[in-house]
């Protein structure tokens, strides 16, 4: 906020001595309030120019892509093309924005125009940009083949590809590359160590995971509160609750998500009594942490998979009443699915009906699920109809309608389910 207040400050001044439209100084505040996340001043600003250089469509643009507004990024490149010549940094700020929106085609389009300008010898700057905006399109082909193609990789090419496929859920391509990287070079950072973590995690590794974490401590970077929370959550992952714990007691400064990753584990594990136990550790901590969405989550997933129907309401209805958050349809489903669980049909269905967010098929499908565990044809009859109305096709659903039949003996119910597939 305060260097907002500085932007504006310094505008007022300029705009005193009539001088806020010249291009140097119009630019410096455009890139101020880009960074400030002040998009609209920015943008008036820009409109505001006579004569605009590279330089200011690169920072508008800019402003856009960091800030998530990705779609006015790309209108913004479409119309600099036709006026500017594309530097190496427009090329970043337009790829950003594909990534943004996961929009490979267009990001494909944007390489094409690079290969016109630079040939194949790319900036190292915008080649990293496309080995991210690939990753994050889930196109790790097009990503691995851009990283190939290039002269030389740096921390952040590396990171970008390693990141790529443990976020794509290709934990050993992204482990097989933390030697190379190292062999050529290149040292691991915080990011590359976050990344390689996450691809133990994907795949269970945990020899490999603890090998990492001997690294961290060499390079004294256990101490940071990302990494130590990503090592709780790897071990969780791996099932090593005993060292999730050491990490976890080793954080000086427990924030919300280092708590979510230590109670994510135990629910992963089944175990129910640490989970609960971790929770009321949590709720009694100092200083104080405010439980989220995503700590409901876990507990509601674990009462779920435990049968604990009235422990599962109970904390159902504290999130709105205790604690002040607004359920989301994630935790509705779980409650759901909880009174699915336990043959409580009527009651499953009844939630579905009064819930304030619109139900999907995901909502319904845990019903007609639930009634498949319990051979409930009537119950199954109603959330089957609200299937059907929400898409005619659902060839899932007909499956599970006509193995509820067939479970009771409605072999006829159960062919014409199948023939109206």
């Amino acid at each position: 906020m305060r260097s907002l207040e500085t932007a504006f400050w310094i505008h007022q001044q300029a705009a005193n001595k009539s001088c806020d439209l010249d291009v140097v100084l119009g630019n410096t505040l455009l890139d101020l309030y880009a960074n400030c996340g002040s998009l609209p001043d920015a943008r008036r600003l820009f409109d505001r120019l006579p004569a605009r250089s590279i330089v200011s469509w690169n920072a508008m643009m800019l402003g856009y892509a960091e800030n998530k507004e990705a779609e006015s990024a790309l209108e913004l490149f479409s119309l600099m093309e036709k006026r500017c010549q594309p530097t190496s940094r427009t090329f970043v700020a337009a790829l950003k924005a594909c990534a943004v929106l996961a929009e490979a085609e267009e990001g494909r389009e944007l390489e094409g125009k690079v290969a016109k300008i630079y040939g194949f010898q790319w900036d190292l700057f915008v080649a990293n940009s496309l080995v991210d905006m690939y990753a994050k399109c889930g196109s790790m082909v097009d990503s691995r083949r851009v990283f190939d193609g290039m002269r030389r990789h740096d921390v952040v090419s590396w990171n970008s590809l390693i990141s790529g496929y443990a976020d794509n859920d290709q934990g050993e391509a992204a482990l097989e590359l933390f030697v190379p990287m190292e062999l050529e070079g290149c040292a691991h950072d915080s990011r590359t160590f976050l990344a390689s973590l996450k691809a133990c995690g994907c795949v269970g590794a945990l020899d490999i995971g603890r090998t990492l974490h001997g690294k961290i401590r060499d390079l004294g970077l256990d101490g940071d509160v990302v990494i130590a929370t990503s090592l709780v959550d790897f071990y969780g992952k791996c099932g090593s609750m005993v060292d999730a714990e050491q990490v976890f007691s080793s954080i000086v400064t427990k924030d919300i998500v280092a708590w979510n990753a230590l109670l994510t584990g135990y629910s992963r594990q089944g175990d129910t009594e640490a989970l609960f136990q971790a929770f009321d550790r949590m709720m009694t901590s100092r200083p104080r942490v405010r439980p989220d969405g995503v700590t409901f989550l876990c507990l509601l997933t674990a009462c779920s998979h435990s049968g604990l129907v009235d422990q599962g309401k109970r904390y159902f209805e504290a999130m709105k009443s205790i604690h002040g958050l607004d359920p989301g349809m994630e935790h509705y489903h779980c409650l759901v699915d909880i009174l699915g669980r336990s043959n409580r049909l009527e009651e499953a269905v009844a939630m579905v009906k009064e819930m304030p967010v619109v139900a999907n098929t995901v909502s319904w499908t845990t019903v007609l699920s639930a009634c498949q565990k319990w051979k409930n044809v009537e119950v199954a009859k109603v959330a089957f109809d609200a299937l059907l109305e929400l898409d005619e096709e659902q060839p899932a659903a007909r499956v599970l309608m006509a193995n509820i039949y067939g479970s009771v003996g409605m072999w006829d119910a159960k062919a014409r389910v199948l023939q109206e597939a």
